[in-house]
């Protein structure tokens, strides 16, 4: 069969998504546009891609943006100028609070570590080591740790996205135990990201945000990943991992996009 590649610029009026109520703008509405069903539903379309954005300085300036970015994490842990380092706690592997919390103090007593964050695949409420419990350990042996860190602290994210509905719940309990950021799926927790930075400006409560994005790779099969990227920067993400990058012998998946 005859197959047509080419590349197709569509402008669409910004007016029918402004929110006159807050004078803002939404990514979820934006993507609702650029990549709903009219460009990508039609069989015709099937091999169809949104390959790149373009937004005026105004539109941008009427998203929160990130609160800290990545100079501002160093700031925070009184980390220095030179490469740094983050890392993972698995609490799903079966551990209590108690337990979960002597792991991330090993963590945390390396200097070279900037920060460390939460599994994101268990509860937010596991039953062995619940929100509440396992951030008020945590922060306990962080600041136990600091102790032979000398220099600074590490940045303890913990997992807080299970519903979008608890989010400002699961917020108020983690801060409220000690956290010093949160985390959660930027891409499954769609919306999240921005009802978070929002709330967290409006209560003076802000901490970085780490976004998982987790479910990346069949999603960057349609929407080049830099799109993606910008949309979990405006709406308030400091801090995010990439996919898999160098060379690898083991057949990982790679985001489509430039950068790849």
């Amino acid at each position: 069969s005859e197959k047509t590649v080419g590349l197709v610029r569509i402008a669409f009026p910004v007016v029918n998504i402004w929110d006159t109520k807050y004078s803002t703008i939404y990514s979820s509405e934006i993507l609702h546009i650029v990549a709903g069903a009219v460009q990508f539903d039609f069989p015709k379309n099937i091999d169809i891609k949104l390959v790149d954005i373009s937004i005026s300085e105004e539109i941008i300036s009427a998203f929160p943006g990130p609160a800290f970015g990545p100079e501002g994490l160093r700031k925070i842990a009184q980390y220095g100028s030179g490469v740094s380092f983050g890392t993972i706690g698995k609490p799903k592997t079966g551990l209590t609070a108690d337990e979960y919390a002597l792991v991330i103090a090993e963590a945390a007593k390396n200097p070279l570590f900037l920060f460390v964050k939460d599994d994101e695949n268990y509860g937010v409420w596991y039953k062995d080591c619940p929100l509440d419990e396992r951030v008020k350990k945590v922060n306990k042996a962080i600041k136990k740790a600091n102790e032979i860190r000398r220099k600074g602290e590490i940045i303890y994210a913990p997992h807080i996205g299970n519903s979008v509905q608890n989010l400002k719940e699961n917020i108020d309990i983690a801060l409220d135990n000690g956290a010093t950021a949160i985390m959660f799926s930027e891409i499954h927790g769609r919306g999240g990201v921005r009802l978070a930075r929002d709330y967290m400006i409006k209560t003076k409560t802000e901490v970085p945000i780490y976004g998982h994005n987790g479910g990346i790779t069949p999603l960057t099969r349609v929407i080049y990943r830099e799109i993606l990227d910008m949309f979990a920067r405006l709406d308030g993400i400091d801090i995010r991992q990439t996919g898999p990058v160098g060379t690898h012998k083991l057949p990982l998946l790679k985001p489509y996009g430039r950068e790849w």
